[in-house]
């Protein structure tokens, strides 16, 4: 066999079934575990088993000669739907923490099969996209005679191809970006600061690059110096340029002549299996209590969760009175997560403000993307046809109708723009909000379902990603927690856990400046898309080449 020296190798034989299956498992279970428990280091690290055997498997074929039949794309994307399982699963296992779904008056048979069809169906329906990655990958290797001339080029698709799936899964009802690789990093402020720049995406990038980079030096020994330089260089660049941008933000912000705000996070420790049986009056009191507590602290801005008061407050004129006498006598602004009823009966997930001279303002912000099962059933007719027990999870009779508007609210001391719990996880919807205008961003959010587990630590990381891309600092209220408060980049000033009755104080800063990332948007998506429809071009024109050659 005549094997060109550029394409020479360690190991010119494929992986084993056995050896695949370890490594991908090893793999998926690893990068789960980093992304869901914020353990960052592991990260740099998990993803190279993974990466491995996709390298090592177009690696053997191009040394392979023309008689060997290259692996069919069929197998390759089984093994792309194992590890992206492998992952997911470990990334949603929380939904095991739901169970019995007590506020949803389901019996425990039929709570454990939707838990478990659940946490398996949501898992599977991501791994069943992300695993294109893999076909992806190895087609364009296959294909295009430029990642075959130079084989190098492997290590940058790889990282284009995933970022652009995470930016996939934020379209559709069933896109959901909750195992975005940049979650795992949220522990390490200098390394996120470069989400200000080109998004949460180019966390993921470098994680993905690094991993592919050390990957392909195991692979091809020739190759290692220049692999090494790569990990080299992109991790002087998320430092230098972390500490960098931290200076620069500490220098203009001291040039700033910007008040503080000091804020407090409400919250009730009202779970949702508590919620729906209490009346809406004890629950009132509940959040009254504590937010004169938080007035009485000399408070300005006052947060509540999300639905905190689960009913409309436009016939409760008691209510009405008590709240904005409150807001007028201590001169607070009261956000209050409720519902809202438009003219024509349609419900909505809703954040009412309060202004501090007692009235209500005109401006009032509804949740833009709704929970699938959980505030509205999508596809109903199927699923009830094929999983009734699932279809019935959603808490409303009438599914939510959601908001159109990102609604910034001007109150006396800036204009705050809310987001609502899943509303968090979307960085077009933060974006969206701070091009509007917001100088602060609030989250009022429910992560009552998930009690203390992996979740409700995963959403808040969520919070911090939109911190750091927007340049904003987040106030969060949950109604059983955690709530947090959180810089403009992307660091907790102050936590409550989960599971307590209380408030959380903090001071923010509000802030007109934008970020490169808030003004130019998913510019680093653009070229990777733009990188891969290049590549198919190539290898079409490549294969219109062959036929022409062949005639």
């Amino acid at each position: 066999m005549n094997i060109k020296p550029s394409l020479l190798f360690q190991g010119e034989k494929p992986l084993s079934r056995r050896a695949t299956l370890i490594l991908l498992a090893l793999s998926g279970l690893a990068t789960g575990l980093a992304v869901t428990f914020s353990v960052g280091i592991l990260e740099w690290l998990s993803l190279i088993p993974m990466m491995y055997v996709l390298l090592r498997l177009c690696c053997a074929e191009a040394a392979a000669d023309e008689d060997t039949p290259p692996l069919r794309l069929r197998r390759v994307y089984a093994m792309g739907l194992y590890f992206f399982l492998c992952y997911y699963l470990v990334c949603f296992h929380w939904f095991l923490y739901m169970y019995p779904l007590e506020f949803t008056g389901l019996d425990r048979p039929a709570a454990l099969f939707v838990v478990l069809f659940a946490w398996w169906g949501l898992s599977l329906l991501q791994a069943l996209g992300a695993a294109l990655v893999f076909v992806a990958f190895v087609a364009l290797t296959r294909h295009t005679p430029l990642l075959r001339r130079l084989p190098l080029l492997q290590v940058v698709l790889l990282p284009v191809l995933w970022v652009i799936l995470e930016w996939s899964q934020t379209i559709g009802w069933a896109g959901v970006p909750w195992g975005r690789l940049a979650l795992g990093q949220v522990d390490t402020p200098v390394l996120l600061q470069i989400s200000s720049l080109i998004g949460s995406y180019g966390v993921s990038f470098a994680v993905l690059l690094v991993n592919a980079a050390l990957a392909y030096a195991l692979i091809r020994e020739r190759s290692a110096r220049v692999c090494y330089a790569i990990v080299a260089s992109t991790l002087a660049v998320l430092l230098v340029g972390g500490i960098v941008l931290q200076a620069v933000d500490t220098a203009v912000r001291e040039q700033e002549d910007t008040a503080r705000v000091k804020v407090a996070a409400i919250q009730g420790n009202i779970g949702s299996a508590d919620k729906w049986d209490m009346t809406a009056k004890q629950a009132w009191r509940i959040y009254m209590r504590l937010t004169e507590e938080a007035a009485q602290e000399g408070a300005e801005l006052i947060v509540w969760p999300e639905t905190a008061i689960p009913t409309t407050l436009a016939n409760r004129a008691a209510m009405i009175e008590e709240i904005t006498t409150l807001a007028y006598d201590y001169g607070v602004c009261v956000m209050i997560g409720t519902f809202t009823e438009s003219e024509s009966g349609e419900l909505y997930n809703s954040v009412v403000t309060v202004l501090a001279d007692g009235t209500f303002s005109d401006t009032v912000y509804s949740k833009r993307h709704l929970v699938p099962f959980g505030e509205y059933v999508p596809l109903r007719s199927l699923i009830m046809a094929v999983a009734p027990a699932l279809g019935q999870l959603s808490q409303f009779t009438d599914a939510l109708s959601p908001g159109e508007q990102p609604a910034v609210c001007t109150t006396d001391f800036g204009r705050v723009g809310s987001l609502i719990c899943f509303d968090s996880i979307y960085e077009a919807l933060a974006l969206d909000s701070v091009r509007h205008g917001a100088q602060l961003l609030a989250v009022s959010t429910n992560d009552s379902w998930f009690f203390d587990s992996a979740a409700v630590h995963m959403h808040n990381a969520q919070a911090q990603l939109r911190a750091a891309e927007t340049g904003r600092y987040i106030v969060r209220a949950a109604n059983t927690g955690v709530s947090s408060v959180i810089t403009s980049r992307g660091e907790i000033v102050d936590l409550l856990p989960a599971l307590e009755e209380g408030v959380l104080y903090g001071e923010v800063t509000l802030c007109d400046r934008t970020t490169p990332y808030t003004r130019t948007g998913n510019v680093l998506i653009v070229l990777c898309i733009g990188c891969v429809v290049a590549l198919f071009g190539c290898a079409v024109a490549a294969r219109i080449g062959k036929v022409k050659n062949k005639e």
